[in-house]
């Protein structure tokens, strides 16, 4: 009967709660043209200014989340970070505002094509060296990143745009501050959040660490979707290519240099992980 229950609740938040506005709806100065895709936590439109007459992105925190700190408070965390950044390959955080007991934030948007859609639609193949090019240009941003105290978390296809051929990094709905917080004069409420969040998901996975082995983790995987590029032709999308794999391992499958195997480990941890982004940095120009 509970999980009946929970299956009614579920279909009546994504099927009505958490339906997104129409297209043509107008948001304070915005009027949206498009819905750009809706995750756990949001929903992603894209719109238009009518002041600038500039697309813009407008990200809202789902109406069945208003109540939940995960919801509210994680939306103003990722306001929070974007306000503090400025890299011309990281959203700038443009407004913010509430309108319809709806919370939303405002970003720039990159005219650009996803990673995903270059692996897995456009079918392109990557070889290790324009791989490992590749993953350098993703670096220079996670150093940015790191630098600045700040962990992305959610570093996937999905979230890379290449704007002719640069990556861009976006989505910074998981990104996290490092330890400690008290260092990032985060709103109380924010704060507290970080914390307890912090205590659950370290007991979880690696990927939801608020360090930057998280990073280091992510990449590693990232590294794995650009070489593993037209391995199958099965493969659609990124879930797709954990299905598409044999029993083999990925070192017995792909035929990759002893380094760059080594490279891939440490990131995975499955030898001594990197500390510093640094020397990620500098084993791949070795490579080159």
């Amino acid at each position: 009967m509970r999980l009946c229950w929970q299956s009614w609740i579920n279909w009546w938040q994504r099927n009505w709660t958490d339906r997104p506005y129409q297209i043509g709806t107008r948001l304070h100065q915005y009027e949206i043209v498009h819905v750009l895709g809706i995750g756990s936590y949001g929903i992603a439109y894209l719109a238009t200014d009518q002041t600038t007459n500039q697309l813009v992105v407008i990200k809202q925190v789902k109406p069945s989340l208003r109540n939940q700190a995960k919801g509210t408070l994680s939306h103003q965390y990722e306001a929070h970070i974007l306000a503090t950044l400025h890299h011309p390959r990281i959203p700038v955080l443009l407004d913010q505002f509430n309108t319809r007991d709806d919370a939303f934030i405002v970003m720039t948007f990159f005219q650009g094509i996803s990673l995903e859609e270059h692996l897995f639609h456009l079918k392109e193949e990557w070889d290790e060296q324009s791989s490992v090019l590749f993953m350098l240009e993703i670096i220079e941003i996670v150093h940015y990143l790191h630098t600045h105290g700040i962990v992305h978390r959610d570093i996937r296809v999905p979230n890379v745009v290449l704007v002719d051929r640069i990556p861009h990094l976006i989505d910074f709905g998981l990104a996290r501050y490092l330890l400690p917080y008290e260092k990032q004069n985060l709103p109380r409420e924010i704060f507290e959040l970080s914390k307890s969040e912090n205590t659950l998901e370290q007991e979880e996975n690696i990927e939801k660490y608020h360090d930057t082995a998280s990073d280091f983790y992510a990449m590693g995987h990232f590294f794995l979707h650009l070489l593993y590029s037209g391995f199958s032709s099965s493969v659609r999308s990124e879930n797709d290519v954990d299905d598409a794999r044999s029993d083999k391992s990925w070192q017995e499958e792909l035929s990759l240099s002893s380094d760059l195997t080594y490279i891939i480990n440490k990131l995975l941890e499955a030898e001594a992980p990197y500390e510093h982004i640094d020397q990620l940095k500098e084993d791949l120009k070795a490579l080159l």
